[in-house]
């Protein structure tokens, strides 16, 4: 945990100097680093994902590049391509930890892209990343981690409706795990003008999940595009709605303070309508608790929203206040999660 806390604490005495851009850039190569290397050189016995990874790895070593190539090929297994590219780190000798630097790489290297090109208050943006236990998914869901990390290219590309470079992140992150299809969603929706479409999916989205429960098991059944989706309809069991109520926070709270700037900007606009997507499928977390892994495609970016929010307040005693608030709910968050409580580093197995 101490290691988390001073990754935080440096973060923010830095963060001043993001006030010049030479220097933001210089900010974000260290925050990139920094993240990778906690990440990577965590303990193999902090949680057991890592464990069965490592085993995976270490098995694809004796595999034939030859057959798992062929599964990619002929889409055999689950995520091949994803047990490929770690089986050519494994072959060539490398040691586990090379290949969670290479994941921890693409998903970090992908995030700063996009606090670079859109955060207003990188120290923020990277608050919430580690506060809201998105840190903490890159080190049990490897796999999606490495999707998620083209989709962060994918949204500038969108923003900037690029759709053939678009397109081609999103099947990059498909390749490393099938969910990535979801931010497909994206492109046709991120500039969207705030209104009744957004309310209406809200609404919706809630009252099926409350009133109408079985109807997105259906729903997800029938919509799913491969298998191990389609499972997820066989759940019963779901979340609680804090993650959900955390997620309306941001969004509420970032609506609040800078209105203007979340419904007519570009920017705010496209935040607020990855917003609005995390909470539609958020809503169906109370029935199907797999149902967080699509959520957070799209949640992510409450992170930039709130912090964007934050820097529109022209009042300096208004903005320290709301500053003050928005870093006490990250830390509470963070103690009653307790994801990092038993955090330790370069531990094998």
């Amino acid at each position: 945990m101490l290691i988390i806390i001073g990754f935080l604490a440096g973060a923010f005495l830095l963060s001043p100097i993001c006030k010049n851009q030479k220097y933001k850039n210089l900010y974000l190569i260290l925050i990139w680093a920094s993240l990778v290397f906690i990440t990577a050189f965590r303990s193999y016995s902090y949680y057991t994902d890592t464990v069965g990874y490592y085993h995976s790895y270490t098995f694809n070593a004796n595999r034939d590049l030859s057959v798992l190539f062929s599964n990619v090929i002929n889409g055999e297994g689950k995520d091949p391509f994803y047990h490929f590219c770690s089986a050519l780190f494994s072959h060539a000798g490398l040691d586990f930890r090379v290949w969670l630097i290479a994941v921890s790489s693409v998903y970090y290297g992908g995030f700063v892209y996009v606090v670079k090109r859109f955060s207003n208050l990188p120290f923020i943006s990277v608050f919430g990343l580690v506060a809201l236990s998105y840190v903490f998914f890159t080190m049990t869901g490897i796999r999606q981690t490495i999707a998620m990390g083209f989709t962060f290219f994918a949204f500038v590309k969108a923003y900037d409706k690029k759709l053939i470079p678009f397109l081609l992140f999103i099947i990059a992150g498909w390749a490393f795990h099938s969910s990535a299809l979801i931010f497909l969603l994206v492109y046709p929706l991120m500039h969207r003008r705030i209104g009744l479409l957004q309310v209406a999916l809200l609404v919706v989205a809630m009252g099926m999940a409350v009133l109408f429960p079985g109807a997105i098991n259906t729903i997800v059944r029938e919509l799913a595009w491969n298998e191990d989706l389609a499972n997820y309809a066989n759940v019963t069991t779901g979340l609680s709605i804090f993650g959900y109520v955390i997620q309306l926070l941001l969004a509420g709270g970032s609506i609040l303070i800078a209105h203007e700037y979340c419904f007519t900007s570009k920017e705010g606009v496209a935040l607020i309508n990855m917003a609005v997507l995390g909470l539609v499928f958020q809503s169906f977390v109370i029935n199907i608790d797999n149902i967080f892994r699509l959520s957070m495609y799209f949640s992510v970016y409450g992170v930039v929203l709130v912090g964007n929010a934050l820097s529109k307040l022209n009042d300096r005693n208004t903005y320290y206040v709301f500053y003050t608030i928005v870093c006490v709910a990250f830390v509470s968050y963070m103690i009653y999660n307790r994801a990092f409580a038993n955090f330790t580093m370069f531990g094998g197995i």
